[in-house]
């Protein structure tokens, strides 16, 4: 759904007790502001309902891969849940950096 926003190149959407987190990888050339953050948001509420609105949205150069290019859903779930204790082993990753950039990255709420 966040994909068809035209300065989104993926994204990955998982669910905590607080409600739902968005990690997004802009497109090339995107600006990455406040501003794209509350229109991510709005195009959720608008296409889906204000249930499935993010709680935060956060920014990443890529998202986490396995080395079998599948999205690493379990570490997403554990940082939107704030629990950044046995993420794994990050050399399990198709690029580790991302998980150093994810722990970094701030989140829009």
């Amino acid at each position: 759904m966040l994909e068809s926003h035209d300065d989104v190149a993926e994204a990955a959407c998982v669910g905590a007790a607080d409600g739902v987190h968005a990690f997004v990888v802009a497109a090339p050339g995107a600006r990455v502001t406040d501003v794209l953050a509350a229109d991510l948001k709005g195009l959720v509420r608008r296409e889906i309902g204000a249930a499935a609105v993010p709680q935060s949205v956060r920014f990443l150069s890529a998202l986490p891969r396995a080395k079998s290019g599948s999205v690493a859903r379990r570490i997403l779930r554990k940082v939107a849940a704030g629990d950044l204790s046995n993420l794994g082993d990050p050399t399990a990753l198709a690029d580790p950096k991302v998980l150093d950039e994810l722990l970094k990255a701030p989140a829009s709420a």
